[in-house]
């Protein structure tokens, strides 16, 4: 049985700003600031980041 899919957005690649720092012993925090933007300013309390080495 073939079904007919629906095109929408989420299927579509999307574009991402991702923030990155370097902490004092130079590992990499990096996460993608997607709901941390407030006013076209990023809102640090929002962020959610993830520690690489």
């Amino acid at each position: 049985m073939r079904t007919k899919l629906k095109i929408t957005e989420g299927i579509f690649p999307m574009p991402v700003l991702m923030v990155a720092t370097y902490n004092e012993d130079g590992s990499v925090n990096v996460t993608a600031a997607e709901n941390v933007m407030v006013d076209g300013k990023i809102d640090m309390s929002k962020v959610n980041a993830i520690a690489l080495s």
